[in-house]
């Protein structure tokens, strides 16, 4: 008999990937397809719902004829997204335009009279706080601009409910993803209070989809998706979660105190919780649902991260390949010889909520060199990190990084520099789509051969010199970081002025 396999997917900002698993939690294929983000107007990220559809498509036709005999033997699929944002859905299961994607800034200039009481209400009930790129904050703004738009929305969804759909025609979300917004994480429910509070009528509290268990299997492969997919019919088809809360999985959290930073789009830091530690006082970052019920993760998720080291390096060193890179930023000197930079090329949401804060370098003289910038845009996304984490729970264990940007040997080891703990980079970068491996299998009743936390890897340790250099550093980086929240607010006002 010829050995079952599983499908997962992870259906990120700028990649859709989906690989094949074998039940000891061995990765048998992989594919990927690009995905494109659309900008209709400032302040916009938007992506074609139908075309991520279209890339899921593209790669399970790509996997089945590269693994056909592995294709033919999978027991089930499991699928992860990015988060935040909304997916919307009128009330024949169609798209109502684009998704607008969870680093949107369209409503910015959204104002709420009441904003210091919809916060406490948030704080009162277990709640999220509030972004730009949250769902109500989404439909708030459709509802002012857009009421022809929003009229027509039956369903927000999230990413990986969008696909799920597709495959199983059954509207939900999971926990991880539900508690992004408006879901009381510790009473297990929507508090739909928060919506009227924001302005939004009775009626919108319908779009709110189900909420069910991230490991529950909440319907099998359709007939139409094996005629589009080539996925049998019949296969079950688990809820998934959020990206992140997969990504974290599969590094290998799973006790209270572990810690994990995906050095990917965002720079996202989280530590996994039990109930007793969940407290919503600290509105910087989010506390989320994890995968298992009465479980939790700090998370303090920046909007900026490897973007911003793309921005640089584009416009900074154009004809460099990634080794001239790291060589230029390992040559430059600790400090960058008094060059800072802050990353908020998207605006930010954690440590700080600021969607009108902008990026910039500090400190420029003649003397400094693309490499210099170059590391400095390094050092200042690590100092990002380090400001997250004065809100996460202190803990002594190796953070593990996970993440595009960790394959920076650069960056790993100015972040460990920059918190003064150490790092541990593991060599399986795909965390996403092995998190997805590992709790579908595990609810298929398989054993993974990778279950338990991940320890090898390469360790970064903090250097005592390097620390105190770095612990000057961000002190400046915080007063620059506070010196320009006014700029932010003046500039936003110009630029207003110019439409």
């Amino acid at each position: 008999m010829t050995p079952r396999t599983i499908l997962t997917v992870d259906a990120g900002t700028s990649r859709l990937k989906a690989a094949l698993y074998s039940t000891s939690g061995e990765m048998l294929a992989f594919a990927g397809r690009p995905m494109t983000v659309l900008h209709p107007f400032d302040g916009a990220c938007e992506m074609d719902m139908r075309a991520v559809w279209d890339g899921l498509v593209e790669v399970c036709q790509e996997l089945s004829e590269r693994a056909p005999r592995e294709w033919q033997a999978l027991a089930g699929v499991a699928i992860t997204g990015q988060g935040d944002g909304m997916w919307p859905l009128d009330e024949n299961g169609e798209p109502v335009g684009n998704a607008i994607l969870w680093n949107d800034s369209r409503c910015k200039r959204l104002e709420l009279q009441n904003e210091a009481e919809i916060t406490a209400y948030g704080v009162a009930h277990s709640l999220s706080p509030l972004f730009v790129g949250a769902v109500p904050s989404i439909l708030r703004w459709l509802m002012e601009l857009e009421p022809q738009r929003f009229a027509k929305i039956r369903h927000a969804l999230h990413c990986k409910d969008w696909l799920v759909y597709r495959l199983t025609g059954r509207i939900m979300t999971d926990r991880s993803d539900a508690s992004t917004a408006l879901m009381n994480i510790l009473q297990d429910r929507y508090e739909f209070d928060q919506l009227e509070l924001m302005g939004l009528p009775r009626e919108t509290r319908q779009v709110f989809p189900e909420i069910v268990d991230s490991l529950e299997i909440v319907g099998q492969t359709s007939p139409a998706a094996e005629a589009a997919c080539r996925l049998p019919a019949g296969l079950p088809v688990m809820a998934g979660s959020l990206d992140v809360a997969a990504t974290t999985f599969g590094a290998g959290a799973r006790q209270p105190g572990d810690a994990v930073t995906i050095l990917g789009t965002t720079f996202s830091n989280q530590v996994i919780l039990d109930a007793s530690q969940v407290s919503h006082t600290d509105v910087a970052g989010s506390t989320l649902c994890y995968l298992y019920p009465g479980t939790f993760m700090r998370v303090m998720a920046t909007t900026n991260g490897a973007s911003a080291i793309e921005w640089a390096r584009r416009t900074l060193l154009p004809q460099a390949s990634l080794e001239e890179m790291e060589q230029g930023i390992a040559a430059a000197p600790e400090g960058c010889e008094g060059v800072f930079f802050q990353p908020y090329l998207n605006g930010e949401r954690a440590p700080f909520r600021e969607s009108r804060a902008a990026g910039a370098f500090h400190g420029i003289t003649p003397r400094h060199t693309p490499q210099h910038l170059m590391r400095a845009v390094f050092e200042g996304l690590a100092y990002s990190l380090r400001h997250c984490y004065d809100h996460l729970p202190k803990g002594d264990p190796p953070v593990i990084l996970a993440g595009g940007a960790s394959a920076s040997r650069a960056m790993c080891q100015i972040c460990a520099n920059v918190l003064n703990r150490p790092m541990l980079r593991v060599p399986d970068q795909e965390f996403g789509l092995y998190g997805m491996a590992s709790a579908l299998l595990e609810k298929l009743g398989y054993v993974s051969a990778r279950g338990a936390a991940v320890q090898e890897g390469e360790f970064f340790s903090p250097q005592a010199a390097s620390v105190r250099r770095y612990a000057d550093g961000f002190g400046i980086y915080r007063q620059l970081r506070d010196s320009e929240l006014e700029f932010w607010k003046a500039r936003d006002r110009f630029l207003e002025r110019a439409v």
